[in-house]
């Protein structure tokens, strides 16, 4: 006879682990166009940053909950487009994404015309979470 209960025979064989699913939505709301290009690319970038920050939290972990995470980020670019100056909205948005961000974008050239912008893209996050 199998002493095991019903929960022990029926259940799971592995852990169950809860899995962050992030939907992260990028558009330009002032700038250049010659952005709108790369959008693909800085939601790639976005997705893997709030990702990273998911994984990161221990809190998010133990406690998953489907969440909205809206943030603006503004850029004031150099010249040659590189970024010289960036501001997150709102005040309490999360910090490594917004670091993650600024690293990622720091280096590479955000525009193709050749005198200063200031680019404001509006970076929408959904998390949701699902079993694996």
């Amino acid at each position: 006879m199998d002493t095991r209960s019903w929960l022990e025979r029926t259940g799971p064989r592995t852990l169950v682990k809860d899995v962050p699913n992030v939907d992260v939505t990028v558009t330009r709301r002032e700038g250049p166009t010659s952005i709108d290009r790369a959008l693909r690319i800085l939601t790639v970038i976005a997705t893997r940053c709030y990702s990273d920050d998911i994984e990161e939290t221990p809190l998010a972990i133990f406690n998953p909950q489907p969440r909205d995470v809206p943030m603006t980020v503004t850029i004031d670019t150099r010249a040659d487009g590189t970024m010289s100056e960036v501001r997150f909205e709102p005040e309490n948005a999360p910090l490594n994404v917004a670091m993650c961000l600024t690293h990622a974008l720091a280096a590479q050239p955000l525009h193709s015309e050749r005198v200063p912008k200031r680019l404001v893209l509006a970076i929408d996050a959904h998390v949701t979470w699902s079993v694996r």
